[in-house]
């Protein structure tokens, strides 16, 4: 941080005059009165410049980097909207592991640590040896890719989960898609985006079968089959259970045995 002492006849002269030395705003330092003057004595001042969304970032990364030992640089372009980091070394193959996936993690913690205690946030941008940039188009095509995969389908298509950075890549790159629609589904971190033809097919509502459903349960208490259609059968399950008997053509009752002599 970086601060000046000044003294002057009051206290409001001595904060102008150190505001004009760290050519900044009065939100933009810390304040200290260390005299208030006196008849005979001057008013002297402690201005502290606040570090910046972008300056804060920084600072976090050298000391992370400082602990692993990993040799690198770090430049900062900033601006009222966000805070761009560019890394250089001689070898950051450390951060592109498991496909960037190290690089997005750093990039979200840095963004944590510098816009903890600000008032407004500001977004924070990694960028090394173009890695970004080449991420990003790589994130265009697979989401024109998908996009024309919805069209031709005409259904929606849901793609794997991703992190807030990649899903903003994908929406922005599909906002101006003519034909399809975007928006995320689920909580972190399996938060995904869903690609919607707009004229994708209508799933309409099936009628219940009620006869499958009784089917079922007829099924579960031993009715296969359930009534409809079903035969009758004789119940065999007890010992003296009646069995069907054989027709043998004669009828049932007392049996008159007849005179051949007797006429019909």
């Amino acid at each position: 941080m970086k601060s000046v002492e000044v003294q002057e006849k009051t206290v409001e002269l001595a904060i102008e005059k150190g505001l004009q030395q760290l050519g900044c705003s009065i939100d933009k330092v810390e304040t200290e009165v260390l005299s208030a003057g006196g008849l005979f004595t001057k008013a002297k001042v402690r201005l502290v410049k606040k570090d910046t969304v972008g300056e804060k970032a920084q600072n976090y990364l050298e000391g992370f980097f400082k602990i692993i030992k990993l040799g690198a640089l770090i430049d900062v372009e900033e601006d009222d909207e966000e805070a761009v980091l560019n890394i250089v070394g001689t070898d950051l193959s450390l951060l592109y592991d498991n496909n960037g996936e190290v690089f997005d993690a750093l990039q979200y913690l840095a963004s944590l640590s510098a816009n903890k205690d600000s008032l407004e946030y500001k977004r924070v941008v990694l960028e090394s040896e173009d890695f970004r940039a080449r991420r990003e188009e790589q994130l265009e095509e697979y989401a024109q890719a998908m996009a024309q995969k919805a069209l031709k389908t005409s259904r929606r298509i849901k793609l794997e989960p991703m992190n807030p950075y990649k899903r903003r890549v994908i929406h922005t790159k599909l906002q101006g898609f003519h034909g399809v629609t975007t928006h995320s589904e689920g909580e972190e971190p399996y938060r995904a985006i869903v690609i919607t033809p707009t004229n994708s097919r209508p799933n309409y509502d099936r009628k219940p079968n009620h006869r499958r459903n009784n089917n079922r349960k007829n099924y579960k208490n031993g009715q296969r089959g359930g009534n409809y259609g079903a035969k009758s059968r004789p119940n065999s399950s007890g010992f003296n259970s009646a069995k069907p008997q054989k027709q043998s053509g004669w009828t049932t009752g007392t049996l008159i045995k007849r005179n051949s002599f007797d006429t019909e």
